[in-house]
């Protein structure tokens, strides 16, 4: 059900706030019938509705009509009218004032439509300190001369840095099986956010134990929510180190007997993570 909004002049429109930030905030409100309240409030702040067929769908807050990027963050209602008394010792108005909050904010932007899920993402930064193997390190006591390899407790440390990529959906509609078929793979082509702009190389991406969530609403309606938990390695999650002559760089490994690198990570196709839209 959608409900037209008829937005009232009495009481006097508060007007709009830009903070300090560049945020902007603006109160509207809208008259309805005194049944329709409910519809009209869960119409502007968007999430899961249901079809027509008997299927669940998605629709996005209301976006303010001057300021595409502001939507609707909360609602408040109040009766309008003069009170009529009901079956059951109850009154009930005619209409209802609905009041919706419009703000931008960091979670939405421009670039949404109806068909786009929300979409969160994060990138956290860490650093991992590994040791080469020793075997491959030598003490030099003179010009030309080396002595036994370095025992392993005192080999060369090097310090590799990281980072994981969260994404978090919100409000889905489905379960895409790949959430799950894809846990412990790691990405067979390059990765771009679109939030930040960074692009990830292939194989640099594990996909680790995903978070998921559901809601079911009294009213029938049910929402998804999935965090999932990308781990970056830029030196790649096949390659290692080790290989004789070329210790302190990541190389790939093969089986005995095999020219077809080997490796321990399965690649897959990770665009089914990222790109629901």
């Amino acid at each position: 059900m959608v409900v037209a909004l008829d937005e009232m002049s009495d009481p006097a429109p508060q007007g709009f706030v830009f903070d300090d930030e560049g945020r902007f905030t603006e109160v509207k409100a809208y008259k309805c019938r005194w049944e329709d309240r409910f519809s009209m409030v869960s119409q502007l702040k968007g999430g899961p509705v249901r079809l027509s067929n008997g299927s669940t769908g998605f629709r996005l807050p209301h976006r303010h009509p001057d300021f595409p990027s502001a939507y609707v963050r909360s609602t408040s209602c109040k009766p309008f009218g003069k009170p009529s008394p009901v079956a059951g010792g109850f009154i009930e108005y005619p209409h209802a004032i609905v009041y919706a909050t419009y703000r931008t904010s960091d979670e939405f932007g421009d670039d949404q439509d109806e068909s786009t899920p929300f979409l969160r993402e994060r990138i956290r930064g860490y650093a991992e300190t590994i040791n080469l193997p020793g075997q491959f390190f030598w003490n030099a006591i003179a010009a030309g001369v080396q002595e036994n390899p370095l025992p392993q407790a005192v080999a060369p440390a090097r310090r590799i840095p990281g980072a994981t990529w969260q994404i978090k959906w919100l409000s889905l509609t489905s379960l895409p099986l790949a959430f799950l078929n894809l846990i412990g793979k790691c990405n067979d082509a390059q990765i771009t956010s679109r939030r930040y702009g960074v692009s990830f190389d292939a194989e640099t991406l594990l996909y680790g134990e995903p978070e998921i969530e559901a809601t079911f609403n009294t009213d029938g309606s049910y929402a998804l929510s999935a965090a999932l938990s990308l781990n970056y390695k830029p030196t790649g999650w096949n390659l290692f180190f080790g290989k004789p002559g070329d210790e302190a760089n990541a190389n790939p490994i093969y089986a005995q007997g095999s020219a077809t690198a080997f490796k321990p990570v399965t690649p897959g196709d990770f665009s089914p993570l990222y790109n629901l839209g």
